[in-house]
């Protein structure tokens, strides 16, 4: 799994697979907000692309906040889930807009 793009509100994460797998596979998209480990799926398992955007009215993310996200695989057809083999950890970016208040020299 890559980190690909991160902004203030959005990521898009995209992640690869063993192309000498002959199987076909459907991904669950994850992420958790580290602090509170609020945990959001992506709604549905994907079989037709290999990146996924979390961000948006769907899946809103916070400004300058830690996140932790996760791919889960299984096979079309099947009911097992393997566990992620990797966990990202990565910051959304700071609000530019954002004022400082209360500064002394």
């Amino acid at each position: 799994m890559d980190e690909f793009s991160t902004t203030q509100n959005s990521t898009i994460i995209e992640w690869h697979t063993d192309p000498s797998l002959n199987a076909t596979m459907e991904f669950l998209p994850s992420i958790c907000e580290v602090e509170s480990k609020k945990c959001v799926n992506s709604s549905d398992w994907i079989s037709d692309k290999r990146e996924f955007e979390f961000g948006g009215e769907k899946f809103p993310l916070h400004s300058h906040t830690k996140y932790s996200v996760t791919v889960y695989v299984k096979l079309v057809g099947k009911d097992k889930i393997y566990p992620p083999g990797v966990y990202k950890t990565f910051f959304t970016e700071e609000d530019r807009k954002l004022k400082i208040l209360n500064v002394l020299f």
